[in-house]
Order: C-alpha cells, then sequence, then structure tokens
C-alpha cells in the first residue's frame, strides 16, 4: 500500500503551489440546530461558500437554468434538496441563498462569475432528532453528487436542444428583447458548456452508482488530471470505486488521510491534498510553463484554501453531551460509559486511537494505522485501483517531477513511483 501520490500529480501540485492568486428538511435555516464544535457563524459562512477556483458553468446561468422537464428553476431550493443539499441562508459571500457548498467562483479564461463547489458540499450534514434538525459540520453529506452533476447536464441539453426552453432561458438571462445576434452568441457559448460538461461525464463514466453520500474521488482526480489537463483521454478510468465521504474533524491533525493512506498531510501535504480536491471538482489549470511566477496557471484559489485549512483546524468533533444538554439526547450513564471505554481499548483502540478534540497535539502528528488489504478484508477496488494505475505523461515527459527539481518524469508513471526515478523501458520506476 503506497503512500506517494502519481508522480504526475506531483508535477502539477509542486508547479501550482508557485501559483498564489438531509434526505428531507425538516426546519428553516433559522430553526437549524448548531453545534459547540469550535465554529461560530462567520467560521460556518467561510466555510460554506468561499470559493476555490472549481468553475462549473457562468453563474447568472444557473440561477436562470430550469429542472430538467420542468419550468421550475434548477438552483430552486427544494430541487437542491432532493440531491441531499442542504439550504441556507444568503450572506455576502452567498447573495442568493444557495446551498453550503455552492459558491461564487472564478474561471482561468476570464473575470465572469461562475458557479462553483468547495468542500462544504460534501461535509456538512443534518441530522433529524426527536423532529428537530441538528447540523454537523465536517460530518458526511447525504449529497448525491452523481446525481446533481448528471441532473445537471441533462438540464444543459435540453436547455441546448430545445427552442422553447432555451428562448425561457435567454429572456431570463438578455431580457425579451434580445435580438437574433445575441441569441445566436448565447447558444454558441451555451454549446461550449455543454460539450464541457459531456466530457466530464464520458471521462468518469462509472458503471457503478454511487449514490447519497459516496464518490469516488480519487478516480476523478486522477481523471481530471493525466486525461483532462495533459490532453491525453486514453488515461481515463472508470469512476468505479466509489467511498463513503469522511468526515473531517481532526483531519488536519492526521498523519496521512483518504482510506488508502495515500496523502500525506505534513509540509505541504495539507495544500497538496486540498489542491486535489479542487482538481477532482472542475479546477482548471494550464500545463504552459510560466516563468513570472514560476509553475502552471490555474484556477486554485491557493488562498481561500489556506482559509479554509485553518478553519478546519479549530473544527472538534460533536459529542453526545451537547445534544443531551439540549435535551435531544438522554443523558450519559457515566457506568455504561466507563464499561464501555474498556471493550473499546480492548476491540477497538489498536485500529481507532482515541483523540482528545481540544487537546489533538501537533498537526499531522497523530499516526494513522494501515491495514493490509487481505487483512481488513474490505472491497479492495479504491486501494488497487489507485496503485495499480499507470498512465501516460504526454506533454510533461521529460519535466522535473516538482517543477523546479527533482528526477524528470518518463513516458509513462505509475502510483508506486516515489519521485526518485530511474527510466527503464520509457517506465518510471523507483529506484
Amino acid at each position: 500500500m503506497t503512500k506517494s501520490m502519481t508522480v504526475a500529480i506531483c508535477a502539477l501540485f509542486s508547479g501550482l503551489l508557485f501559483v498564489l492568486p438531509g434526505t428531507g428538511r425538516a426546519a428553516a435555516h433559522d430553526e437549524v440546530i448548531t453545534l459547540d464544535q469550535g465554529w461560530n457563524k462567520a467560521s460556518r459562512d467561510l466555510f460554506y461558500h468561499t470559493p476555490q477556483g472549481s468553475p462549473i458553468m457562468p453563474y447568472d446561468w444557473f440561477l436562470a437554468l430550469e429542472q430538467p422537464g420542468a419550468q421550475a428553476l434548477f438552483r430552486d431550493n427544494a430541487y437542491l434538496e432532493s440531491f441531499g443539499m442542504i439550504p441556507w441562508g444568503s450572506s455576502k459571500r452567498n447573495p442568493d441563498g444557495l446551498p453550503i457548498g455552492l459558491t461564487i467562483d472564478k474561471s482561468i479564461t476570464g473575470p465572469e462569475n461562475q458557479l462553483g463547489m468547495n468542500c462544504g458540499a460534501c461535509h456538512v450534514t443534518e441530522i433529524v432528532v426527536s423532529g428537530r434538525t441538528v447540523l454537523i459540520d465536517g460530518g458526511v453529506s447525504h449529497f448525491d453528487f452523481w446525481s446533481f452533476m448528471e441532473a445537471l447536464l441533462e438540464s444543459l441539453q435540453k436547455t441546448h436542444d430545445d427552442d422553447v426552453v432555451f428562448k425561457r432561458f435567454a429572456d431570463r438571462l438578455l431580457g425579451t428583447n434580445a435580438d437574433g445576434e445575441q441569441l445566436k452568441g448565447l447558444r454558441a457559448r451555451l454549446r461550449g458548456v455543454v460539450q464541457k460538461r459531456e466530457n466530464w461525464a464520458i471521462r468518469n463514466a462509472a458503471d457503478v452508482v454511487p449514490g447519497p453520500g459516496r464518490v469516488d474521488a480519487l478516480n476523478v482526480i486522477l481523471n481530471q488530471v493525466t486525461a483532462k489537463m495533459i490532453g491525453r483521454p486514453d488515461n481515463a478510468r472508470p469512476s468505479n470505486a466509489p467511498v463513503s465521504l469522511p468526515h473531517l474533524w481532526d483531519a488536519p491533525y492526521l498523519d496521512v488521510v483518504q482510506y488508502n493512506g495515500v496523502v500525506p498531510n505534513a509540509g505541504a501535504g495539507a495544500i497538496g491534498r486540498n489542491v486535489g480536491q479542487v482538481l477532482g471538482v472542475f479546477g482548471e489549470v494550464s500545463i504552459v510553463e510560466s516563468i513570472l511566477p514560476p509553475g502552471y496557471a490555474s484556477s486554485v484559489r491557493v488562498d481561500h484554501l489556506i482559509d479554509l485549512e485553518k478553519t478546519l483546524e479549530t473544527l472538534i468533533s460533536p459529542s453526545w453531551s451537547d445534544l443531551a444538554d439540549k435535551k435531544l439526547l438522554p443523558p450519559l450513564d457515566r457506568k455504561l460509559v466507563a464499561h464501555g471505554a474498556k471493550i473499546y481499548g480492548r476491540e477497538c483502540a489498536g485500529c481507532h486511537v482515541k483523540i482528545n478534540p481540544r487537546k489533538r497535539g501537533k498537526l499531522a502528528s497523530i499516526p494513522v494505522k494501515l491495514i493490509p488489504l487481505k487483512t481488513i478484508g474490505t472491497d479492495p477496488a479504491a486501494t488497487l485501483g489507485f496503485v495499480e494505475r499507470e498512465v501516460a505523461t504526454g506533454p510533461l515527459e521529460g519535466r522535473k517531477t516538482a517543477f523546479v527539481e527533482g528526477a524528470p518524469l518518463c513516458k509513462r508513471t505509475h502510483a508506486r513511483a516515489r519521485g526518485h526515478l530511474s527510466c527503464g523501458d520509457d517506465r518510471c520506476d523507483e529506484v
């Protein structure tokens, strides 16, 4: 089980570091109960709606888009809730009151506002206790990302292909008096957006339907980096290994993250982890080398990622007692807690270390125990799909693995290559 990342990803990540530019809602936003997890209202607003550089489509277009097969708007909160998204109130960052995780972003190509998505979409959740809705920050969301993307593509295609639907869309954007040239130009631009989303769907085609709260994030990231960004569609692999979205509390304090332990947190690991997340959800990169500043130009908002990561450092796990204090759960029976602690120490602590949520030590200091697949016996698809993946480096061949230093990339590379490379049979092999 490797702790290294694909060398092609390392090359892009290293270059980017130089570029600093519910299932059903039971309560209204102002009635949702929040817990003492180290965040206040400002922290939540930052995490829920800070753009990270993940442009999906023009923002105003999203507000004007209809649901597939209906005249109601796609952005209608009830409709977005059907995908497990959590509606939230408006703020300076979120003037149109979009659900948690949707943002106003920018593209690499111009100043037009874009609809973006950030980590809040997948890592904030709700639970309903005694008929009351409780928000869990950093929890495993119910977001059905795959179905959301399928519906968005269907809506865009319908808007482009159906004259009646397109006219309503154009009227919302341009007004009812738009002339023929304006309509023609809008439709041409719309075709480009449709094609972009179609290409994403083809590149990440899956035989396994993830469902709510699951996604094959690593394959989506790798497809974006090794297939789309370097123009090698043959590097794409099916996104057939969906796993549950992880919770985020304590994440900055672990030495590695991801279920297969492939992403280190120490040093620049945290920013690399977050850049990878951005690239997996629509981040854009130009592989044309830049001299000033050195690196690869991208849509990634590194300054915002730093802000988001600092917010995560203050996030703590929810407690039973906090819910009990709010009369949502019964108080803890201390005798049973003590008895359970002994069982946990005997049966669980060997794999799941006990963490004090308010005294976690230094960042990246808590060792994560990695267990061989033969021992753990879980579905191997996610891990094997990563470590066995081999890709062509394409236009990155010969470039240094860390952009300004490191061994040159060979013609092909794989996840087991750790950066100290020799080229044998045109493949990168570990020295």
